[in-house]
């Protein structure tokens, strides 16, 4: 978004695609606990989204008005991944459940005096995604309903934001300026503030 500030009427493609499913793999010849719930979690998807420069906005349109991106202090120990020769492996500590929590002051600061009326969360977890609407003080049940549908059919990676952007917009429950919300291994935490025309 930050390329084309400035430059009315260009177009840029932003894609996202991962295929976990055949990527992720154990790091030994010991497979944890976690390694089988990380494995039966992750799906595979691709997504894609034209995001143009205008001079002005036309009804309907949903335009990012700003952008954000943290990557939370000392949280190497919450979320990881590692690239080994067979694959992608990830891994967790004690810190992952509470990493989500950690970034929100940071979040509701980078807000500050600005409306959010709906929000799509990145469907990490149901906590990541009950915790996130909490402290943005939306209702957990109407305004999570896209993040939970989106990953009862499994955690989508850096696609999953699209998803529930893409179930929230069609399903017109977006009106006026929300945010989206995204999370990633780091632990790293990425926003948009955006407004429905």
């Amino acid at each position: 978004m930050r390329s084309l500030r400035g430059r009315a009427g260009w177009r840029a493609l932003v894609v996202a695609a991962e295929d976990l499913s055949t990527l992720y793999r154990t790091g030994s010849d010991e497979t944890r606990m976690q390694d089988v719930l990380y494995a039966g979690l992750f799906g595979d998807a691709a997504g894609a989204v034209v995001v143009s420069a205008v001079e002005a906005a036309g009804a309907g349109d949903l335009v990012v008005e700003d952008v954000w991106e943290l990557v939370l202090p000392d949280s190497s120990g919450a979320y990881w991944g590692v690239i080994h020769e067979g694959g992608v492996t990830f891994d967790s500590g004690r810190e992952a459940t509470t990493a989500p929590g950690r970034v929100l002051p940071y979040l509701t600061g980078w807000l500050e005096g600005r409306a959010v009326d709906w929000a799509a969360v990145h469907p990490g977890g149901p906590g990541i995604i009950s915790g996130t609407l909490t402290g943005l003080g939306l209702d957990e049940e109407k305004a999570g309903q896209h993040a939970r549908e989106s990953l009862a059919g499994g955690n989508l990676g850096g696609v999953a934001l699209l998803d529930v952007l893409s179930r929230t917009m069609a399903d017109s429950a977006a009106e006026g300026p929300g945010v989206a919300v995204a999370f990633g291994p780091g632990f790293t935490a990425a926003g948009l503030y955006l407004r429905v025309v």
